[in-house]
């Protein structure tokens, strides 16, 4: 039996939904014993708390303040130099390996593979495989390669190839693809076929609670009686009310939801998503086959996400709400023939078995 120990951050839910696929997808072996553990959250709990909300905000409010942060760690030896001085996070960490004895460690988050070097700075080599699992595409910051792993694994071709020219050698990527749940694969049978030629056009809107007059844009897209919206209002519970009232004269046309645990059937029942360049959000676009119209970039490593949709072709971006309806009319126009485009090149870039091929 394999001991495995995976270490995750909430700084995005990219990082903890690979881990957690990741997990699934191990102990479905049933050769390995894994902990999933985040130590910035047990080692620095108020800390943590306090600078998750601070990231929040920044990437809420200001957005072009984050890309310039992302830039500097890009650019800079910040990793390298400071999360040595994190004494806490470094002692837990290496009481945590001395302590499980783990066969593989295994990161989705680039901050630990410098403070393992820190840890097996005076050593030979470390006792463990170390996997660093990229949870961005394309636009890699180079907090995620600075640090030596074993392996790199990584989204797909694309981002591969970034990482080759930036230096890192070619065996150690393996671009398996991003671990998402296992349900894109299992439940692949429910996946919604081209729309009939006057039957419904049913669109995922995905509210980013950063996103301003969002009732608006929602109202442009229900003047097309063809369209049917799932509207999902994440952990925003007052917002979710809010939308529920204001959309209650379109019936069953219009479906409010807050958080919700089935993404997968609900990205493979819908024709199209419409949301932010987040990571785990355009990769489970993928894995589900479902085109996505992004409508919101932060700066730095979403401009990648949005890139990899667009240069896939499967998928396009408006950042402008006005002009969302026309990009949904415009997929659907001549029979569906962009639709029809963007689901094709999509089975050719889908992995919904990513998570069990990593964990083979």
């Amino acid at each position: 039996m394999k001991k495995i120990l995976i270490l995750t951050a909430g700084f995005g839910e990219g990082h903890n939904a690979a881990a957690r696929n990741i997990k699934l997808a191990l102990e479905e072996t049933e050769q390995a014993q894994v902990v999933v553990l985040d130590l910035f959250e047990s080692t620095y709990t108020t800390l943590n708390s306090i600078v998750k909300r601070a990231h929040l905000g920044v990437v809420r409010y200001a957005p072009s303040l984050w890309g310039g942060i992302y830039s500097l760690l890009d650019r800079s030896t910040f990793l390298e130099n400071r999360l040595g001085g994190f004494t806490r996070l470094r002692d837990a960490l290496g009481h945590i390996l001395h302590e499980l004895q783990p066969d593989c460690v295994i990161s989705t988050y680039p901050a630990y593979g410098h403070v393992i070097r820190q840890i097996y700075r005076d050593h030979v080599a470390r006792p463990f495989c170390f996997i660093t699992v990229v949870t961005d595409s394309i636009t890699v910051n180079s907090a995620w390669f600075k640090a030596e792993s074993d392996f790199f694994v990584v989204a797909n071709e694309a981002t591969a190839e970034v990482m080759r020219r930036a230096g890192v050698a070619d065996q150690k990527i393996k671009p398996l693809g991003f671990p998402v749940s296992r349900d894109f694969a299992d439940a692949a049978d429910e996946r919604i076929g081209p729309p009939d030629e006057n039957g419904p056009l049913k669109l995922l809107y995905l509210i980013n609670t950063g996103k301003k007059k969002t009732g608006k844009a929602l109202e442009r897209l229900l003047a097309d009686e063809r369209i049917h919206l799932t509207i999902t209002a994440g952990t925003n519970e007052a917002l979710k009310t809010s939308l529920e009232q204001r959309f209650a004269p379109y019936g069953e046309r219009v479906t409010v939801l807050g958080w919700s645990d089935q993404m997968p059937r609900l990205m493979m029942t819908h024709h199209l998503a419409i949301g932010k360049a987040g990571g785990a959000t355009v990769q489970e676009s993928i894995a589900a086959q479902c085109p996505m119209i992004i409508n919101q970039i932060l700066p730095g490593q979403e401009e990648g996400n949005a890139r990899l949709i667009q240069e896939s072709g499967i998928g396009t971006i408006v950042l402008r709400n006005r002009d969302v309806p026309a990009a949904v009319a415009a997929a659907f126009a001549n029979q569906n023939s962009l639709w029809s485009e963007w689901r094709f090149n999509l089975t050719k870039v889908s992995r919904p078995n990513s998570a069990r091929a990593i964990a083979d």
